[in-house]
């Protein structure tokens, strides 16, 4: 048996309680999930409880704008099991490529007071990248290496793998006139944020800007060089604006 301490308005006193075999949360608030060509096409979502005596069912209720998921009415716990697994799957060839599809899972009845009731799913069907070139990136900061550049098939979307440090994909657009846009929305000052995922000894996270003005930052195919224009900085401070590029 599991004791919580009830957190409601009838309960701020500090009161435990016994909790039932229904009493139910999910334990993470959200998840984002970008699957490729190979990838399976459902996604399990955790659903804790917090007394595991006996079996129970739990209703589900969802929020599903696109109506594209598949998820069960009601969840099933076994006796003895503080978890059950919520099978979410989807039809890959229905999704848009690039684009978020979301779904809300809540459990409305009985959740465990103060615990995550709702869940929310966003899904993004993947680029098909292919090689575009190989060749040298140089960045004012980190210096020079060789580098694959990737290209969505079918689009002007570019990404350069694990370009500053691993499981972090620099990705970007080329619009007609060679004019730069990273995946992701402009901030307030006009630039685009981006996480290098590099951990500088002493500063920690490094982060960068990348100016679109295409006076700074371009991609000529046809003289095969692409420029950066990037402000790399820290918490405690910057290293200034660096004109880095790549040439294959």
């Amino acid at each position: 048996m599991l004791f919580l301490i009830a957190c409601d308005q009838n309960a701020t006193d500090g009161t435990i309680y016994n909790a039932t075999n229904t009493e139910v949360a999910f334990n993470e608030a959200s998840a984002n999930y970008t699957f490729g060509t190979d990838d399976p096409e459902e996604f399990e979502v955790l659903l804790l409880r917090a007394n595991s005596i006996g079996a129970a069912t739990i209703p589900l209720v969802k929020e599903d704008v696109s109506g594209l998921f598949t998820v069960p009415t009601n969840v099933e716990f076994a006796d003895g099991a503080y978890e059950a697994a919520i099978k979410v799957s989807f039809d890959r060839t229905k999704l848009a490529v690039g684009e978020d599809y979301s779904i809300k899972l809540n459990v409305p009845e009985n959740p465990i007071q103060g615990k995550i009731r709702t869940f929310t799913l966003t899904i993004n069907r993947d680029y098909n990248w292919q090689l575009f070139a190989t060749g040298t990136f140089t960045s004012g900061l980190f210096g020079s290496w060789s580098q694959e550049l990737y290209k969505a098939e079918g689009f002007n979307k570019y990404k350069f793998p694990e370009l500053f440090a691993e499981g972090y994909d620099y990705k970007f657009s080329v619009a007609e006139n060679g004019s730069i846009s990273l995946f992701g929305g402009l901030n307030s000052n006009g630039l685009y944020d981006f996480v290098t995922g590099y951990i500088h000894p002493t500063y920690d996270m490094v982060s960068l800007y990348l100016d679109p003005d295409i006076n700074y930052s371009f991609f000529v195919e046809t003289t095969k060089t692409a420029c950066f224009n990037h402000y790399y900085y820290v918490d405690a401070g910057n290293f200034g604006w660096k004109d880095d590029s790549f040439t294959w």
